[in-house]
């Protein structure tokens, strides 16, 4: 049974595990981990994991940026689970909630993983990124280009 889960204190370890390989830059594990306590990013959002059958298997972290707007950032999932569709089922769980009017995150692989959820690529010459592209949720949504949010 697959449930989405608001993090606690006791999990935090665990997610940040989640993501060593994608963000610990060849740095030791216990210093990701020190980074990853103290992040003042990390502690402005608010922990999700996906847990299956009473394992933690996928994990993002949402932010509020403003009235009915989300951003959604560090989607991980652990390595012998990657490719199995964990990832994508996390953030539909996230987005069938509706707690917002458009969802916004950063994506630094294919686009099309977002695509095929319903986000759409903001227009290429608002991006401010070379490597991450910003996109929103729901695909048809009018969003406001005066107003997006820089990377989180």
């Amino acid at each position: 049974m697959e449930k989405l889960i608001k993090a606690v204190l006791n999990d935090l370890d665990e997610i940040y595990s989640m993501g060593y390989d994608a963000w610990g830059e060849g740095s030791l594990y216990s210093d990701y981990l020190i980074e990853c306590r103290t992040s003042t990013k990390y502690k402005s959002g608010t922990w999700y994991v996906l847990n299956v059958d009473g394992e933690h298997i996928s994990s993002c972290i949402l932010y509020n940026i403003s009235d009915k707007v989300i951003g959604i950032g560090s989607l991980a999932t652990k390595s012998e689970k990657r490719k199995l569709g964990y990832g994508s089922l996390l953030i539909k769980k996230v987005l069938a909630r509706n707690e917002a009017d458009t969802y916004f995150l950063w994506s630094d692989i294919s686009p099309s993983y977002y695509e095929k959820i319903g986000f759409a690529v903001v227009d290429q010459k608002l991006q401010v990124h070379d490597d991450s592209k910003l996109m929103y949720y729901p695909n048809e949504t009018k969003i406001n280009t005066k107003h997006l949010p820089n990377y989180f």
